[in-house]
């Protein structure tokens, strides 16, 4: 499978992100061209060193702090994410039935060997 590679408009949210793997995954993912939001529990100062590690080499990054295991700090955590970095202009189009197939390929592959339980929308949008 190919490498992929985000847009400027593109944005991962990243949960756990100011260390270990949700944190080499948030830069990583702003080295391939994704916004990144940086989401934290309780520990502000290394979600901020991890986002501003990534302005620093040019990526665009937010850090924002909510409990994942708290529903509504999810909802708020989405809603800041919209307001903050995704743009403003969606697809304007459900995803083709390729483009779904071609998520539904990526989960089956090793990439994605050590995804489980993954919700995985291909909507263009909300």
């Amino acid at each position: 499978m190919p490498e992929r590679s985000g847009s400027s408009d593109e944005v991962v949210l990243i949960t756990g992100s100011g260390r270990g793997i949700g944190a080499a995954t948030a830069r990583l993912a702003a080295k391939r061209g994704y916004a990144v939001c940086v989401n934290y529990v309780a520990n502000a100062k290394r979600a901020e060193q991890v986002a501003s590690a990534i302005r620093a080499g040019g990526g665009k990054a937010i850090t924002v702090q909510a409990d994942t295991g708290d529903e509504g700090a999810i909802v708020a955590l989405f809603e800041h994410v919209d307001r903050a970095i995704i743009p403003q202009v969606l697809m304007g189009r459900i995803g083709t039935p390729e483009e779904c197939a071609e998520a539904i390929l990526w989960l089956m592959s090793d990439a994605a060997s050590y995804v489980t339980g993954a919700i995985l929308p291909v909507t263009g949008g909300r």
